[in-house]
């Protein structure tokens, strides 16, 4: 199972209609918004404080020809361990080590964590950590009205040209929160992260990131670790 960067490997989801109702102004970015920055500090400096976060969130891709996937998932994440709940498959990850779940075949596939991590994001959780990457300049682009309340829009744009991913839309609630991540692919794919609910420190069993591979018995397993 890729990371979650690599989406031509891993799900393809897509949200009908514009997001956030309106089309920001472009930013023209060569340094970075200092707004932008202190939002983002704000942002991460209450991450880091999190204990543990459960997420319920919709993901959605638009491929170049205009095909559309939606998916809807709920997230359980302790640092490094995390438990992902998709119609599809499930993903329990320890800290070490990685299980797959995918239900159509019923095969369960087992990685080294460091593997996936290498390969990118490896939950939506860290596609929000996208704000801590040092190849994006940052700005503040505009203030959007969603559910009553105004949203700062901040825009990423990669300093690299060859980078993956060409740019992102992230919007923060009036505390800092992530509420939704538009990411843009070079290769014309287009995905967005729907954030419904948000909860941290909510002191999640140990159970959660444990894969208990006895409740699986006709399941096939692949090990792919070395």
């Amino acid at each position: 199972m890729k990371g979650f960067a690599k989406h031509c490997c891993l799900l393809l989801f897509l949200l009908q209609g514009v997001l956030w109702g309106q089309t920001p102004r472009g930013a023209d970015l060569e340094v970075s918004d200092s707004r932008a920055v202190n939002l983002l500090q704000m942002t991460k400096e209450k991450m880091d404080k999190w204990s543990d976060v459960t997420v319920d969130f919709v993901m959605t891709t638009t491929m170049p020809d205009q095909t559309q996937n939606k998916q809807t998932g709920k997230l359980y994440q302790q640092g490094t361990k995390y438990r992902l709940e998709l119609p599809d498959r499930t993903l329990v990850c320890d800290g070490h080590s990685m299980w797959s779940y995918l239900r159509d075949a019923n095969e369960i596939q087992i990685q080294d964590a460091a593997d996936v991590r290498d390969e990118g994001y490896a939950t939506p959780l860290d596609w929000l950590k996208i704000y801590d990457d040092q190849t994006y300049f940052f700005a503040l682009v505009d203030q959007i009205q969603e559910k009553g309340q105004t949203l700062d829009l901040i825009e990423f744009k990669s300093k690299a040209r060859d980078e993956e991913v060409s740019k992102a839309r992230l919007s923060l609630d009036p505390l800092g929160i992530p509420r939704a991540l538009e990411i843009f692919y070079r290769d014309g794919v287009r995905m967005i992260l729907q954030l419904n609910t948000l909860k941290p420190n909510q002191q999640l069993a140990a159970s959660l990131f444990k894969m208990d591979v006895s409740k699986y018995p006709d399941a096939h397993v692949e090990d792919l670790r070395f």
